[in-house]
């Protein structure tokens, strides 16, 4: 973590820390065992009523499973505790060891581990899709629709396929 940003997580914790006497009927939901999610962001929200965290800004949240680490990094991001969903709007990027993903807007359902992609471009090598309508993932099942896809790793491909749905 970048100086600057562990100095905000730090105060953070602190923060938060003074704040769970004045936060008694508030509590989010643990973690399951391995996993580990923190963010940074430039402004945060919290709507008590419906039980929805705002990040807004330069947002980036870190998801940890013992595997592998997830990035999301977005500029409007909403967590709504009760449903179990996080959205994003606006343009949004996952990153892993494996690769990355460009989104126009995600939803991601946590129970489930369910997520939905509009407008998508992504790198896995030795795969880069240039373009799909949406994307669908599930169980390590991807589903791609109206997808422009290629294993040429010239910026500039010499050959493309383009697929009506991919597993």
């Amino acid at each position: 973590i970048k100086p600057m940003k562990s100095k905000f997580v730090t105060a953070l914790c602190l923060m938060l820390t003074g704040a769970n006497i004045f936060a008694e009927d508030f509590e989010l939901p643990a973690p399951t065992k391995g996993e580990f999610i923190y963010y940074t962001a430039d402004e945060t929200v919290y709507d008590k009523n419906n039980s929805v965290v705002a990040i807004k800004g330069n947002a980036e949240i870190y998801i940890e499973d013992g595997q592998t680490t997830r990035v999301i990094k977005g500029d409007d991001i909403q967590v709504h505790i009760k449903e179990q969903l996080l959205i994003s709007n606006g343009t949004t990027v996952i990153e892993d060891e494996k690769g990355v993903f460009t989104s126009n807007g995600i939803k991601f359902d946590m129970a489930s581990k369910a997520l939905l992609m509009e407008d998508i471009k992504a790198d896995y090598s030795p795969i880069r899709v240039l373009s799909t309508k949406s994307m669908e993932a599930k169980d390590g099942e991807y589903i791609l629709r109206d997808a422009n896809i290629t294993c040429c790793d010239l910026e500039k491909p010499h050959y493309t396929l383009y697929v009506g749905k991919a597993d």
